[in-house]
C-alpha cells in the first residue's frame, strides 16, 4: 500500500540510522522557508508503526519544516519490513546532490556489509544506484582512506573540496593532515592547475618546506643564498642590502601605524564646544515708590504668638498705646480706631 498526504509532523519519529549526520541549520532554515515559499517538491518516505510514522526518507526535509514551524507536511506512507526500510534509506542518500562522498561512501559499505547477497561488490552498489563505478569507488575511498579529523572538515565545515580530497587520499593520516592546514590556508589563492604542481612538487620534495613550495606553485621565483659561502666583499654588499631593505620596512611600519593613527583620531568625536553662559537680562523698569518702612510684631493670643506686620508709624501708636492701657495688638487698634484716631493701613 502507498498513499501520499501530509501528516502532522509531531506524528513522525527518526531512528538513528540515517547516513545523514550533519544537519547546518543555516542551510535547513534556506529549505523551510523555500518549501513555504514554493511547496514540497517531493514527499518524504514513512512507513506506519502503530499509532505513529517512522520516518525512512527525507529526515532533512522534516528538520526544515520543523524549524520554520510548519505543522504538517507531505508524506508517501509505504509498508517496508526493517531490511527494506533500511536498504531504501540507503539507496536514497546515495542520489543526494548535498551529502558528501564521506557519507555516500559510509553508506555503501554499509549496503554491502547488511545485504551481501544483494550487494556483494561495489560494481553492484553502482548499478542499483545508477551511478558509475569510478564514482562510487570515489566515494569508498573518501569513506575509508581519509582520516578522521578530514572526515569532520568536509562533513562539519566543508572545507575541502572534491579536488583536494582526490589529491590527500594516496597519503597516510598525518600527511592528510598537514597538507588540509596549508590547504585551507590558501584555499583561494591556488587556481586547480596551480594546486596540481603544488602536490607534484611535495611528491618530489616531502622535506621541503610547504609555504616554499606554494609560492613555487604560484610561479613566485625564489633562491636561498648561504651567506657564510660568500667572498667578504659579497658578504657586506649582502648584508647592506639587507639592512637597507630592513630600514625601508620598518620606515614603512612607522608610517603605516602613524597614518592609522591619524584616521583614528579623525574618526573621534570632537569635544562639543562649551556655550558662553547668558547674558543676563537688564531688570524691567518700574515706577519707583518709596518704600514704607515695616517692622515685625508678635500677637499673642493666649499662649500662640502670632506674627503681624503693620507699617512703623502704626507700630509706634500701638506700642505705644498698649504700654498706657496694657492691651494686647488687637484690642489696641480697635481702641485707636473706634477713638478717630488715624492709623495708617487700617481703613
Amino acid at each position: 500500500m502507498t498513499e501520499v498526504k501530509k501528516i502532522p509532523i509531531s506524528n513522525i519519529v527518526i531512528t538513528g540510522d540515517n547516513p545523514r549526520q550533519n544537519f547546518p541549520e543555516e542551510s535547513l532554515k534556506s529549505l523551510g522557508e523555500s518549501m513555504l515559499s514554493h511547496g514540497q517538491i517531493d514527499p518524504i518516505i514513512v512507513r506506519p508503526k502503530d499509532d505513529y510514522y517512522e520516518l525512512v526518507v527525507g529526515e532533512r526535509r522534516w528538520r526544515a519544516a520543523q524549524l520554520v514551524g510548519m505543522s504538517e507536511i507531505e508524506a508517501k506512507i509505504q509498508d517496508l519490513d526493517d531490511s527494506a526500510c533500511h536498504e531504501l534509506r540507503l539507496i536514497e542518500n546515495t542520489h543526494r546532490e548535498d551529502l558528501t562522498g564521506v557519507e555516500k561512501g559510509d553508506a555503501v559499505f554499509t549496503l554491502m556489509e547488511k545485504y551481501p547477497e544483494k550487494y556483494p561488490t561495489i560494481k553492484s552498489v553502482a548499478d542499483s544506484v545508477k551511478k558509475s563505478y569510478s564514482t562510487v569507488i570515489l566515494w569508498c575511498k573518501e569513506s575509508r582512506k581519509l582520516s578522521p579529523k578530514i572526515k569532520s572538515l568536509i562533513i562539519d565545515y566543508q572545507r575541502l573540496t572534491s579536488n583536494h580530497i582526490q589529491y590527500l587520499i594516496k597519503y597516510n593520516h598525518d600527511v592528510q593532515e598537514k597538507l588540509a592546514k596549508i590547504i585551507i590556508d590558501n584555499k583561494d589563492e591556488l587556481t586547480k592547475e596551480q594546486w596540481r604542481k603544488f602536490f607534484k612538487l611535495y611528491d618530489e620534495n616531502p622535506t621541503a618546506d610547504l609555504n616554499d613550495l606554494i609560492r613555487e606553485a604560484k610561479g613566485v621565483e625564489f633562491a636561498k643564498i648561504d651567506i657564510s659561502k660568500l667572498t667578504p666583499e659579497a658578504k657586506k654588499e649582502v648584508e647592506d642590502i639587507l639592512k637597507e631593505r630592513k630600514e625601508e620596512m620598518e620606515k614603512k611600519r612607522k608610517e603605516s601605524l602613524a597614518k592609522a593613527h591619524k584616521e583614528r583620531a579623525k574618526r573621534k568625536p570632537s569635544k562639543p564646544k562649551k556655550k558662553a553662559p547668558p547674558k543676563p537680562k537688564p531688570p524691567e523698569t518700574k515706577p519707583t515708590v518709596p518704600p514704607v518702612p515695616f517692622r515685625t510684631i508678635e500677637k499673642e493670643a493666649k499662649d500662640v504668638m502670632i506674627p503681624v506686620i503693620y507699617p512703623l508709624t502704626t507700630y509706634d501708636k500701638v506700642t505705644k498705646f498698649m504700654g498706657k492701657k496694657r492691651m494686647i495688638v488687637g484690642e489696641a487698634i480697635v481702641y485707636l480706631t473706634e477713638k478717630g484716631l488715624e492709623v495708617e493701613g487700617i481703613e
